[in-house]
């Protein structure tokens, strides 16, 4: 069942096209990503997502491991594909009781050209080149990782990953 909750897409090209038509492949596919039907009218475009029910994450270490383990497969056989999410963090991943999903694609159908993310979770490159790419993706993983497995190297993580950041933008200004 797909939900009534859309999202827009204004003004969209050849690009976001070719997107959509991964982001339906991916949704027939993958477990863990939601069901999507698109609707194309004119100039805009509706995303519309399967809801997902949202359970309490497992505290047991060995499930949450295990389902990590699984999560993050399917995110590199979705790169296989060429597929970027952008955001791969705590608050787009839910457990729907059997396995961890990805949510909140939106990033991928936006221009590649305008880079939004969360910060500080962006490689470097990406930054300089103002385009979302892989590389994200796995700095978001891994940040995802070390919070969920070991909470002291996480702090050091985001510090480090700041202050790579926050260096890099401060020389291109």
């Amino acid at each position: 069942m797909i939900s009534k909750y859309s999202k827009c897409i204004y003004d969209y090209n050849e690009d976001v096209l070719s997107r959509i038509a991964l982001m339906k492949q991916l949704s027939k596919v993958s477990p863990i990503f939601p069901k999507l039907h698109f609707e194309i009218q004119e100039k805009t475009i509706r995303q519309y997502t399967e809801p997902i029910k949202s359970c309490k994450w497992p505290e047991e270490k060995t499930i949450l491991e295990k389902l990590w383990i699984e999560f993050k497969n399917e995110i590199y056989n979705m790169h296989k594909y060429g597929y970027v999410h952008g955001d791969i963090l705590r608050k787009n991943i839910l457990f729907d009781g059997c396995r961890l999903r990805l949510i909140d694609h939106e990033l991928s159908l936006v221009n590649k050209k305008e880079l939004r993310v969360t910060f500080p979770w962006v490689a470097k490159e990406d930054l300089i080149q103002k385009n979302v790419s892989q590389k994200t993706d796995l700095i978001c993983m891994e940040a995802m990782e070390l919070r969920l497995f070991d909470y002291e190297k996480y702090k050091k993580f985001r510090v480090f990953q700041t202050e790579l950041i926050t260096a890099r933008i401060k020389s291109t200004n």
